[in-house]
Parts: C-alpha cells; structure tokens; sequence
C-alpha cells in the first residue's frame, strides 16, 4: 500500500509521535485534526453489557446493528 496511497494519519492532542521513521522506510502520510471523543471501544461494550446508553457515541446504523444482533451482551 504504501507505495499507491498517502495515509492520512489522526493524532490526539496529548500524543506526541515521532512519525520520521515512516518517512524513512518509504510511506506518504499526511495530518488531519479532527475532535475525538474521550472513550474507548471498550468502555463502549461495557456500557452496552451494563445496559447503559452508548448512543452518543456511535451512528444510530451502528447502534441498530449492534443491538439487533445483541452483540457485546455477554
């Protein structure tokens, strides 16, 4: 892949990475910011095995499929 695409590469706020080494072994990469949600898919799965809400954090397809098929409940 690296040599027919630029990755695009999201970096959260607190982390500071060091990216030369893939320049160095050949990849394209380029920065997007974006606002990322403070939590885990793992606190998403306990909140859906609590029975809790998790809807904030996932599209409603996503939220569907997840409760249609009761995944993560055990």
């Amino acid at each position: 892949l690296k040599n027919i695409v630029d990755f695009i590469v999201f970096t959260r706020d607190n982390n500071n990475i060091n990216f030369e080494w893939l320049k160095e072994k050949g990849y394209r990469f380029k920065f997007a910011k974006m606002q990322f949600l403070d939590i885990s898919s793992t606190d998403i799965r306990k909140k859906i095995k609590n029975n809790e809400s998790f809807t904030e954090f996932v599209p409603k397809e996503v939220e569907d499929y997840i409760k249609n098929n009761g995944l993560y409940r055990n």
